[in-house]
């Protein structure tokens, strides 16, 4: 997967790289996290649950997956979440 040296907060998965090694990187005991995300699932919180059990607080506001395609409009590609056991 590329690396970015975009120190933009947003994330993509793609070419800014993911969004669960940019939290695992940067959560710590006692963090305080605030999280927007239209698509954060039971697989992602599985994926985090090791760092987010350490943190302190959380804000997570549900966005709105229309929100999300008007980012990139180009990008028809579905995508879907799967976990490997």
């Amino acid at each position: 997967m590329p690396t970015s040296n975009n120190h933009s907060g947003l994330r993509d998965n793609h070419a800014r790289g993911t969004v669960a090694d940019f939290l695992r990187a940067k959560i710590q005991s006692g963090s305080q996290l605030s999280i927007v995300s239209a698509y954060f699932t039971i697989y992602a919180y599985d994926a985090l649950k090791e760092a987010l059990e350490r943190i302190e607080h959380l804000d997570f506001l549900f966005g709105e997956p229309a929100f999300v395609n008007r980012l990139d409009p180009g990008k028809t590609e579905k995508k879907s979440v799967y976990h490997r056991r």
